[in-house]
């Protein structure tokens, strides 16, 4: 996981005037939502730049291998929270 200050600085020296961004796109989904909500929003404090949010629901599968040799593999299909 990287860290929050890091992040916020990295977005800030894209955007800056000596960044070549006029815009920046931040993703999050499932667990990072509120992670990806709190850097908007302290960017949005920095700059005074505009946010356009948008949230959706992707499909994702996860691949579960067993430990154990006489248990067969699963997928299993879940719908995870995005926001960008």
């Amino acid at each position: 996981k990287t860290n929050f200050k890091a992040q916020l600085e990295r977005c800030m020296k894209l955007i800056s005037s000596n960044g070549n961004y006029r815009e920046i796109t931040i993703h999050g989904m499932g667990s990072a939502l509120e992670r990806t909500i709190n850097l908007a929003l302290q960017f949005q404090v920095k700059t005074n730049c505009q946010l356009n949010t948008k949230i959706a629901s992707i499909e994702v599968t996860d691949h579960l291998i067993p430990l154990l040799d006489d248990l067969e593999p699963m997928n299993d299909t879940r719908w995870v929270s995005t926001i960008h």
